[in-house]
């Protein structure tokens, strides 16, 4: 079973094959990043249920024992001891070393492609900004180009964690100010320093978005949420996100569409 691995640590996303579980209890496995390790458990219907990071240390082969001896920092109580083929969890007890668990280490399966930098290059960064929209709207994408097919759902599947579904249509028509203000957004990741930064980064505004709008929809529902909104827009400098979580709320809910903007007093 292929699984994605996050590490909120350094935001390194890891493709690994694993085993599911065989019963109740989580089947765990622990992945090498250099100074830290994270472990993951996997349940019977090979779902991520548990990650943790721990920092990480390498076990001196010339004096391997089954509890090795070497300083660690003294506001460290849990950590991790990586050997070739395992990774001990080690507790700080006074001035000994005490093994809480043994847990096998495994090996990526192979590395994320870097489908945000095809993307640009195939369809330049207007194009990458209406792909993020569609996202952000729902689980659809519309696809101007069979070609690239293969790099969206791979690109979609790193941030939603599921396959998108792909429309191979015209366009949704997205007004301008909401196409500029995602353009921004899309420049802001490309000058993340890694491909890891820049998913991460792609990730965090698009689910923070889709957060957005499921809280407007909620709180236009009632008077009190809606009196929240029109002091959250209140503010001029949010008018291009009220730009752009009216462009969503067209395309999702037109009746909410038209009530966003009675609440905020902007014109359309």
């Amino acid at each position: 079973m292929r699984l994605r691995v996050y590490c909120h640590f350094c935001h390194r996303i890891s493709i690994v094959d694993v085993e599911p579980a065989q019963d109740a209890n989580l089947r765990q496995y622990a992945l090498d990043h250099n100074d830290h390790v994270v472990i993951f458990g996997v349940d019977s219907h090979g779902d991520i249920r548990s990650v943790h990071i721990l920092r990480s240390f390498r076990l001196n082969k010339e004096n391997a024992t089954e509890t090795p001896a070497f300083d660690v920092d003294e506001d460290l109580d849990t950590f991790a001891i990586v050997e070739n083929s395992r990774v001990l969890i080690g507790l700080k007890w006074d001035s000994d070393i005490v093994t809480l668990d043994v847990i096998p280490l495994i090996h990526e399966t192979s590395s994320v492609k870097d489908t945000f930098s095809a993307l640009l290059d195939a369809i330049g960064v207007e194009g990458v900004a209406r792909l993020l929209l569609d996202i952000v709207v729902g689980d659809k994408v519309y696809v101007p180009q069979r070609g690239i097919s293969e790099i969206v759902v791979e690109f979609f599947k790193t941030l939603l964690e599921r396959d998108p579904t792909v429309i191979f249509d015209d366009a949704r028509t997205y007004s301008q100010e909401a196409i500029n203000y995602m353009m921004r957004i899309v420049s802001r990741i490309v000058e993340e320093e890694t491909l890891h930064k820049r998913l991460y980064l792609a990730k965090k505004i698009v689910m923070t978005l889709r957060g957005i709008i499921r809280t407007i929809l909620s709180l236009l529902d009632s008077e009190f949420g809606r009196l929240t909104i029109k002091d959250v827009f209140a503010d001029s400098s949010r008018r291009e996100l009220a730009t752009l979580v009216g462009e969503v709320l067209r395309i999702k809910d037109p009746e909410k569409y038209r009530m966003f903007y009675e609440v905020i007093g902007y014109d359309k």
